[in-house]
């Protein structure tokens, strides 16, 4: 995971370490226990437990999931990311893609995230995330 740690919060790097290592141990150190999460992912809630649910679907989309922060703008409690994830897809990317296009299997791709956390008492409380799906389609020529 490629993270510029000076600027981005300890409890930051928890939260994406999570995915990138697969420790939902970190999903504990990293948000409240009544953490919200905007929008919630598939079959997700809120909590840590939506939180564990999260990190165990990105990691079981994508191999070799990786990280990157290329933009981290800290605001007393709130933190603003522009991240870039990367892996190749082992057919369960969310289910949507694989029922569109099931040869997706097994390619790489990248793409761009906006993520905007506010931190209380050092765990983040909430998130809102919005993910660059047309890039994704665009990488496994879903659409051209």
């Amino acid at each position: 995971m490629t993270i510029n740690t000076t600027k981005a919060p300890e409890v930051i790097v928890a939260f994406y370490q999570a995915f990138v290592k697969g420790d939902l141990s970190l999903c504990d150190e990293a948000v409240s226990i009544d953490w919200e999460n905007h929008p919630r992912e598939p079959g997700g809630g809120s909590g840590v437990e939506a939180f564990k649910h999260a990190v165990t679907m990105y990691r079981s989309a994508l191999d070799n999931l990786d990280i990157e922060f290329e933009q981290v703008i800290v605001d007393g409690n709130n933190v603003a990311l522009r991240i870039r994830i990367t892996g190749k897809t082992t057919g369960k990317l969310l289910n949507l893609v694989e029922a569109i296009q099931p040869e997706v299997a097994g390619k790489t791709i990248s793409f761009e995230c906006h993520d905007f956390h506010t931190i209380r008492d050092g765990r983040i409380v909430e998130t809102h995330h919005i993910e660059h799906w047309l890039s994704i389609f665009h990488q496994l020529q879903i659409v051209y």
